[in-house]
């Protein structure tokens, strides 16, 4: 979400992490969005909605050949690792997520 909407300044989440959290999210931009994770689900499905003053946009992944992310996925690593560079989904952004999950773990 913050790809999108910018970083996140705030972050809460509601629910039971066993089964369904919800999370709102303040952004810097003034943005504010929500998702709803599940890991228990039965189907894997992403839906991405914006709203915006000019209506609204929508990116539905549900039933899409995941095989093609992966393989993406895979050359991009390869390609990082032969050029000696940083990925943008490298260690530095994995503790950002860390600190956001760590912001937005509910307590019970």
């Amino acid at each position: 979400m913050d790809a999108a909407l910018g970083p996140i300044a705030e972050i809460r989440a509601a629910g039971d992490p066993r089964t369904w959290v919800a999370l709102t999210c303040a952004h810097e931009s003034g943005a504010i969005s929500t998702a709803a994770l599940s890991g228990t689900v039965g189907t894997s499905c992403s839906r991405i909605e914006l709203f915006g003053p000019d209506g609204a946009l929508t990116y539905d992944s549900t039933g899409q050949d995941r095989a093609p992310a992966w393989a993406t996925l895979r050359r991009e690593f390869a390609d990082a690792v032969r050029a000696k560079r940083s990925h943008d989904l490298d260690a530095h952004r994995g503790l950002y997520l860390q600190r956001l999950i760590e912001q937005a773990t509910p307590v019970f």
